[in-house]
């Protein structure tokens, strides 16, 4: 018996996945590499985060009015952050304590959700994003608990 190799059907089958395998591995890096900037902006007028607290909505601030709290800033990863302190945004609420707080975002570029307690977030900031949206992020904050597109912080 002499050996003929891969037959072509298989062989055309390996190469369709492996060129499958390495788009997806491309599209998944740029995902996590891509700057805030070079992803598609979120309509200013559009974009809000909600304050809320045993089921209440206390606020709800525009981009605008973030961009009008005082700002800190802090780098991460080689990258400015920069932004309102988390415990600013809460206290413009009407929140003046809290034990922990679940952060949810759109979902489109993270998981859409994180859980904090409120020492991890003492120093953290709502980074307003160049796509017009924010991102809570901060030196307690792993970057890859990050909560981007954030829509919601709910108070326990």
């Amino acid at each position: 018996m002499t050996d003929r190799g891969t037959p072509p059907r298989l062989a055309l089958i390996i190469g369709a996945c492996t060129i499958l395998a390495a788009i997806g591995f491309a599209w998944a890096f740029e995902a996590i590499i891509t700057d805030d900037a070079e992803t598609s902006k979120v309509s200013a007028s559009s974009y809000s985060v909600v304050v809320v607290h045993g089921g209440v909505t206390l606020h709800r601030f525009t981009r605008d009015d973030l961009e009008a709290l005082p700002q800190r800033s802090f780098k991460q990863n080689g990258k400015i952050e920069k932004g309102p302190t988390l415990v600013t945004v809460l206290r413009e609420a009407g929140v003046e304590s809290f034990t922990a707080l679940e952060v949810v975002g759109m979902g489109l570029r993270d998981s859409g959700r994180g859980e904090f307690t409120a020492s991890q977030l003492e120093d953290a900031i709502l980074d307003l994003a160049n796509r017009g949206t924010a991102k809570l992020c901060g030196p307690r904050i792993d970057w890859h608990e990050r909560v981007r597109d954030v829509t919601a912080l709910r108070v326990r």
